[in-house]
């Protein structure tokens, strides 16, 4: 009877041992999906919000997208022996999909933007300022970080104001200055984001 008990003490601490690092691992899993099907969707959400925000040309979309299709391409003939990937055609498929993520920043950070003639200022503000509440959710930025930002967007909202209280619109010279800002912002925004500094 003693020796049952112990038995099944013993079993009890395992189960609540093995329980939340079970859980842990799932949630972790929901939280930052990093499977190859997520990843390629990401791609693809990040080149039309490139497109939208005017930070990709239609070339630079054509050409990501491109590097996008020959990607599904080699997924789809590496999973014809059964649907599922080997651990070496798992490797090369990540390799190609950290490659066109590196292609996508460095596309939607160089200066060929189309700018002004897609998206307004206040619609830019907006993307920014979701951009910076997408980071403080995912861990990418710190509380600090995020404020800092948001500093500089106030500023940026400050600067706007005053612009406008002529008479409610930009003069060209103005509507330069403050899209300028927003792309110092931007680019603190991308380089914040993707520096070592996390919340985890």
């Amino acid at each position: 009877m003693k020796y049952k008990g112990i038995t099944l003490l013993a079993l009890l601490a395992l189960v609540v041992a093995i329980f939340p690092t079970t859980l842990l691992a799932q949630t972790t899993a929901k939280t930052y999906p990093s499977g190859i099907n997520w990843r390629e969707v990401r791609q693809q959400r990040r080149i039309r919000q490139g497109e939208r925000s005017g930070a990709l040309t239609r070339r630079e979309a054509a050409r990501l997208e491109a590097r996008e299709a020959r990607l599904n391409v080699h997924e789809a003939y590496a999973r014809r022996s059964g649907g599922r990937l080997t651990a070496a055609e798992r490797r090369r498929l990540q390799a190609q999909l950290n490659r066109n993520n590196r292609a996508i920043s460095r596309q939607k950070h160089d200066q060929q933007g189309r700018g002004t003639h897609t998206q307004s200022i206040n619609e830019r503000q907006s993307d920014q300022q979701k951009r910076i509440l997408q980071g403080e959710h995912n861990g990418s930025l710190t509380e600090s970080e995020a404020k800092r930002l948001e500093a500089r967007e106030a500023k940026i909202s400050v600067n706007e104001t005053y612009a406008r209280q002529s008479g409610g619109r930009f003069t060209p010279r103005e509507r330069r200055r403050v899209q300028r800002k927003l792309n110092h912002s931007s680019r603190a925004v991308y380089r914040q984001k993707h520096d070592q500094q996390t919340q985890h």
